[in-house]
């Protein structure tokens, strides 16, 4: 009768860190020798309560200049529906001109959202307001509403555009009106009051740790048990984090090291399972367990 072993558990894979602003790998003395420098800039960063406003400037008028040329192409596109024509591409059908320009209204305004929801990562406003809040984080979606619903609206009570063109073009507007509306919204939206707290605390401070593959996660600890399968992993401040859309810190690197619930804290991966406590210390045992001499089996 053969006896039953107990599984083998498998050891974390050996990880590459990558600093988030050389891009060059980073050995544990970089790491150490980052977080001093970085604990004394974030310290003076949240006494200032300051934020890096200047490369966010530059993202927002560089959204607002993209979302002036998708409401432009709107407006290309009901100059056709009310029977403009344009010297040129009088060829193309008017059907087919005014999908091109609802298309390059739709990359316009999706490319504009992505530089605003960036911007408002790297220097979010207070969360106090929750409507401004709100409004001014997805502002995409207003955008969006602009940018194709005159037209959609102007569209379908025309007269004199005939039915299959109603038909297609409505379609394709809508559709883009969806994607832009969704493309608009951020699902993953930071406080003034969520950053400053993070950067004040003494452990996120010092530097974090982010899967480079994406996600919106970001780590106290570089072992942290939920990152055993991850390979490459980057290192930076808080703001390199939040800058490439990791603005929530993980739920077991947080309760760990007792972070301030004002930090913004991913909600609990695993709900089904009540006591986190079993998850940490199985995942402990994974690096200790590594190194412990094999058991013997007894004789038989």
């Amino acid at each position: 009768m053969s006896e039953n072993k107990t599984p083998e558990k498998k050891a974390p894979v050996k990880k590459k860190v990558v600093s988030a602003s050389t891009g060059k790998e980073m050995s544990k003395e970089d790491i150490a020798q980052a977080k001093k420098e970085n604990a004394k800039v974030s310290q003076a960063v949240a006494a200032a309560q300051a934020a890096p406003e200047g490369k966010s400037k530059k993202l927002r008028i560089g959204a607002i200049l993209l979302w002036i040329g998708a409401i432009a192409c709107e407006v290309l596109a009901v100059m056709i529906v009310v029977g403009k024509r344009f010297p040129g591409l009088s060829a193309i059908k008017p059907m087919w001109l005014m999908i091109i320009f609802l298309v390059l209204d739709l990359i316009l305004l999706v490319l504009g959202s992505q530089l605003w929801k960036k911007a408002n990562h790297i220097a979010p406003i207070s969360g106090k307001n929750k409507v401004k809040f709100w409004i001014w984080n997805n502002m995409g979606i207003i955008v969006a509403a602009i940018a194709f619903i005159p037209f959609i609206v102007l569209l379908l009570l025309n007269k004199e555009v005939d039915a299959k063109t109603k038909a297609i073009v409505s379609i394709v507007a809508v559709i883009a009106l969806a994607i832009g509306a969704v493309s608009g919204y951020d699902f993953n939206s930071l406080s003034k009051e969520q950053l400053l707290a993070a950067t004040a605390d003494e452990h996120i401070g010092q530097g974090v740790y982010w899967i480079t593959t994406g996600g919106t996660v970001y780590h106290i600890d570089q072992e942290c048990f939920t990152l055993n399968n991850t390979e490459d992993l980057k290192f930076g401040t808080i703001n390199q984090a939040a800058e490439e859309g990791h603005t929530r810190l993980c739920y077991y690197c947080a309760k760990r090291h007792d972070v301030s619930s004002e930090v913004g804290i991913e909600a609990q991966p695993f709900n089904e399972v009540e006591d986190t406590t079993v998850l940490e210390e199985e995942a402990e045992a994974t690096f200790t367990e590594e190194n412990a001499p094999a058991e013997e089996e007894p004789a038989a």
